[in-house]
C-alpha cells in the first residue's frame, strides 16, 4: 500500500513540475516582443555618470539631462520631431557625479542641481528660458556624491538632500534660496566606510516626519539604508541588507501596488538586480529579479508592456547588458535582452521619448548616450 501511495505522489509531483514548466514556456511564448532601433545621441560625453529626462524648455517634450565625470560637463539634449540638439549647461564642474532637475525658484520651469566630487561643491543652475545661471550652495562639502530635493520641513519650499564621502545631510531652504546644512549622519567614520550614494526623502512610517533612504556604494560595507526621523532632529540608521554591496543607484515606486513605496536597486558586488518590498515599520523583503547580472548597475521600474503591473528595465555595467524584465506575477520575471554590447552601462531613463504611445529607453554607457526606439 505504501508503494502505491509513493507512486501516486511521484506522479502528482511530476505533473506539477510539468504543468509549471509548460506554464512558464507558454508565458514566454505569449510575452510581448518588442524590437528596438538604437540611435546614438552623443558619442563623446566623457564618462556618463547619470542620465534622466525632464522638459527643460516647456515645449511638452521630454528632453535629456546628463553629466560627464571626466568631461566636467552638464548638458541637455532638446528633443523635437525626432531630433536631439545638445545644449551645454556647464563645462567646468570638476568630476560632476550627479544632476537633478527641480523648480527651486518656483517660476514654473526646471532648474538643475549638481554635485562636483573634487571641488567639494553643491550648486544649482537657474533656468531662464533654456539659459542657465550658476548659483553655488557650498564649496566645503567633502567629496559630494548625490543630491535630491524634497520639502523636508513642510514649509512650502524645496529643501535639499545630499550625500558626501562622509556625511548624509539635508539643507534647509529659508524661502529665499539660502540653504542651511543639517547633518543627518552622526558618525563620519562609519558613513565614510559605507560610502552613501543615492538619497530619497519618504515618510515611511506615516508619522509626518520625513525619513530617508540611501544606497551605500562601498565594496565591503555598502548596502541599502533607511534613516528613521525621530522628530527631534535625530535619525536612527537602519541597514536593510546584508552582503549587498556597491549600491550606486536606487529607484522608488509602488512595485507591488499595495499603496506604499518599495525600492528597486542593484548590487554590483553580488551581481543582483532586486526589489525590496515595503512590509511596514522599516521592514523590507528582498525579491531577486535577476541573479548573475554581471556588475548589476541599476533598475528602472515602469509598466513597460502596459499590462497594469510594474516591470523593470535593468543595466549591467560589467556585462554590458541592457534588458527589460517582464513582470509575470507572483514575483516572477522573464528577461528580454535588448543589448549585450553596451559598454559600461550605468543606467537608464525610461519613457515615451518620441510620443508614439509606446515606451522607449535612453541609456548612458561609457562616453555614449543613446536612444533605444521601441518600434
Amino acid at each position: 500500500m505504501k508503494s502505491k501511495y509513493k507512486i501516486l505522489i511521484s506522479i502528482a509531483l511530476t505533473s506539477i513540475i510539468f504543468v509549471s514548466a509548460l506554464a512558464g514556456t507558454l508565458l514566454y511564448l505569449i510575452s510581448p516582443k518588442f524590437n528596438f532601433v538604437k540611435h546614438v545621441i552623443e558619442y563623446d560625453f566623457s564618462s556618463v555618470t547619470y542620465i534622466t529626462n525632464v522638459d527643460l524648455n516647456g515645449d511638452n517634450n521630454q528632453d535629456i539631462l546628463a553629466c560627464a565625470y571626466y568631461g566636467n560637463d552638464i548638458a541637455w539634449w532638446e528633443y523635437s520631431e525626432g531630433n536631439f540638439t545638445k545644449h551645454a549647461i556647464e563645462t567646468n564642474f570638476p568630476r560632476v557625479i550627479h544632476v537633478h532637475p527641480e523648480d527651486l525658484d518656483k517660476d514654473g520651469d526646471f532648474d538643475i542641481l549638481g554635485t562636483s566630487e573634487t571641488s567639494d561643491q553643491l550648486a544649482w543652475w537657474e533656468n531662464d528660458s533654456g539659459n542657465f545661471t550658476k548659483h553655488i550652495i557650498t564649496t566645503s562639502y567633502n567629496h559630494p556624491l548625490r543630491i535630491n530635493s524634497v520639502d523636508f520641513d513642510k514649509d512650502g519650499d524645496m529643501d535639499l538632500l545630499s550625500t558626501s564621502i562622509d556625511e548624509v545631510s539635508w539643507w534647509e531652504n529659508d524661502g529665499e534660496l539660502n540653504f542651511t546644512r543639517h547633518s543627518i549622519s552622526s558618525d563620519p567614520i562609519s558613513t565614510n566606510l559605507e560610502h552613501h550614494h543615492f538619497i530619497y526623502g519618504i515618510d515611511f512610517n506615516y508619522d509626518e516626519n520625513m525619513d530617508l533612504i540611501t544606497g551605500g556604494a562601498s565594496v565591503s560595507n555598502g548596502g541599502l539604508f533607511c534613516w528613521r526621523n525621530e522628530g527631534n532632529g535625530t535619525f536612527t540608521k537602519i541597514k536593510i541588507t546584508q552582503n549587498y554591496n556597491r549600491v550606486h543607484e536606487i529607484r522608488v515606486a509602488d512595485i507591488d501596488k499595495d499603496g506604499d513605496i518599495d525600492i528597486c536597486c542593484a548590487s554590483a558586488s553580488s551581481d543582483e538586480l532586486s526589489w525590496f518590498e515595503n512590509r511596514g515599520n522599516f521592514n523590507f523583503l528582498k525579491h531577486d529579479i535577476r541573479e548573475n547580472f554581471d556588475g548589476a548597475a541599476a533598475g528602472f521600474p515602469v509598466d513597460f508592456d502596459k499590462d497594469g503591473d510594474i516591470d523593470i528595465v535593468g543595466t549591467a555595467y560589467d556585462g554590458d547588458t541592457l534588458s527589460w524584465f517582464e513582470n509575470i506575477g507572483f514575483n516572477n520575471y522573464i528577461e528580454h535582452v535588448i543589448s549585450e554590447n553596451l559598454d559600461r552601462a550605468i543606467g537608464s531613463c525610461v519613457f515615451d521619448v518620441d510620443n508614439d504611445l509606446d515606451i522607449d529607453i535612453i541609456t548612458g554607457a561609457g562616453d555614449e548616450i543613446a536612444f533605444w526606439e521601441n518600434v
